[in-house]
């Protein structure tokens, strides 16, 4: 996580706070007023820019004389963060925000790569399917007792095999058409199914990319303004 969750300047009694190896990028200056906070382990945060560094391997100490340091850069009206810190907050929502959106678009090209294959399944499945039905209609069509008494060649034995194997083909070419269009079903649901997936991805990933651009903008006037504050603060 980037930040402490805002609740922690309630816990008046809290006595341990483990954050090490964190993406904390900043400190809440409400940390040093918490009286019963003897040990505070926020190493091995790389992103960790305030308290700096060599400020958190000093140890608790150094980090609450310099959060206890900082106060005096909150807002003296309603005693709340500083703008540093809503700048801080405001970057890590950024962040947050920014790597939604690029997992979300990184998932766009595969999801839509699958629908197109699924497409394709299914097109193909269908073009089977209805080649398969045509040949099983012809042979429904046909009068087998009719086509094999009009042949002469044929004696009382031989047709009734002929008509045996005439029967049997149709019921095979009826039976394959059918399990086509099963599976030409299945594949059309598959693909539409697919589709949607990988159009409700886009949808989401060009949500998110508007939201993080929108965090973005609003984190770079956060840190306008806490550079503004520190200036002023500085001068007086």
């Amino acid at each position: 996580f980037r930040q402490l969750p805002r609740c922690v300047d309630s816990l008046s009694k809290l006595r341990l706070l483990w954050a090490a190896n964190n993406e904390l990028i900043g400190l809440p200056t409400s940390l040093a007023r918490l009286p019963d906070l003897y040990e505070l382990q926020v190493k091995g945060s790389a992103d960790l820019r305030y308290p700096p560094p060599d400020v958190v391997t000093e140890g608790r100490d150094a980090v609450i004389a310099y959060l206890i340091a900082n106060m005096r850069y909150e807002d003296p009206e309603d005693g709340g963060p500083k703008e540093e810190e809503y700048a801080q907050m405001a970057e890590a929502k950024a962040a947050d925000d920014s790597e939604a959106a690029e997992l979300a678009r990184s998932l766009v090209k595969p999801l839509q790569i699958l629908a197109d294959e699924a497409e394709i399944k299914a097109k193909n499945a269908e073009k089977i399917a209805v080649e398969l039905r045509g040949k099983a209609n012809v042979h429904r069509m046909l009068d087998v007792h009719e086509l094999v008494e009009s042949d002469g060649t044929l004696d009382a034995e031989g047709r009734a095999k002929k008509i045996a194997e005439l029967t049997s083909k149709r019921d095979e070419d009826e039976d394959a058409a059918a399990r086509a269009e099963e599976i030409a079903t299945r594949f059309r649901v598959e693909a539409n199914t697919n589709s949607t997936r990988a159009k409700e991805a886009g949808q989401i990933a060009e949500a998110l990319t508007n939201i993080s651009e929108e965090s973005q903008r609003v984190a770079m006037q956060k840190r306008m303004d806490a550079n503004a504050q520190m200036e002023i603060i500085k001068r007086g």
